[in-house]
């Protein structure tokens, strides 16, 4: 997993001159220069994908800074900073109203079941975890995922 705030330090240590170039640092530390720019446009997917394994967030933010999507170098990190000042993740309950949120801080995989298709044609996975931090320390939650 990829630190964001340390990649934006890096990012502004190198003081890029342009958007363009700051997506070139961006792509360079996040693959460790192991992806070239021409390689990555045509499949954005491999940044997220084995070796590398950067969240989708992330990688779009990396084409976007290379495709000159961004104005100004201030817009690239917002899209940094955004990322690192999200909330940690919710987990609800099978759409009860917000009262029935928990959140998992920290959690361990313990057992995950690749999707299949059920019978009514609808994909269903499972991911099994035990919670390392917050309230719920010390138990086992069942992920149930359908879609």
């Amino acid at each position: 997993m990829v630190c964001v705030n340390a990649v934006a330090e890096k990012i502004l240590e190198r003081a890029p001159k342009s958007v363009a170039e700051a997506g070139d640092y961006l792509l360079e530390t996040l693959t460790g220069g192991r992806l070239q720019r021409g390689k990555f446009l045509e499949d954005p997917l491999a940044l997220m994908g084995p070796p590398y394994f950067v969240s989708r967030y992330l990688a779009q933010v990396t084409v976007r800074a290379l495709k000159g999507e961004y104005d100004t170098l201030d817009e690239v990190m917002a899209g940094l900073g955004a990322l690192s000042e999200r909330n940690p993740p919710i987990i609800e309950r099978k759409r009860e109203i917000s009262d029935g949120r928990v959140v998992l801080p920290e959690a361990k995989v313990v057992d995950l079941q690749y999707p299949v298709i059920g019978e009514n044609g609808i994909w269903q996975s499972s991911i099994e975890a035990l919670v390392t931090s917050g309230p719920l320390r010390d138990r086992e939650v069942r992920i149930s995922i359908r879609s």
